[in-house]
């Protein structure tokens, strides 16, 4: 990752990495390492994405994950308020 980068994740990065490739038990790294780049200001969803995320059963992983250890500004891209005043919600 370019540390000079901005990178704007959707649903499917989370659900797709824990489904395939980095799940809880077995990468917990790529999930600390999210939360990481994001309080770096690195990496940033949409309150969308969140809510996205908590629609799932409680005691799923990526549920529990977004409710206890994801930053509440993860779901809130800088820029992202000023875009969507631009092209409607």
């Amino acid at each position: 990752m370019t540390m000079d980068q901005t990178y704007l994740v959707d649903s499917d990065v989370f659900i797709t990495a824990k489904n395939l490739y980095y799940a809880f038990d077995i990468c917990p790294g790529f999930w600390k390492s999210v939360v990481h780049h994001h309080r770096a200001s690195r990496v940033f969803s949409i309150d969308r994405v969140h809510s996205d995320l908590l629609a799932g059963y409680k005691t799923e992983d990526l549920v529990r994950w977004v409710r206890n250890e994801v930053p509440k500004g993860l779901g809130t891209f800088p820029v992202a308020h000023s875009i969507q005043a631009r092209i409607g919600s």
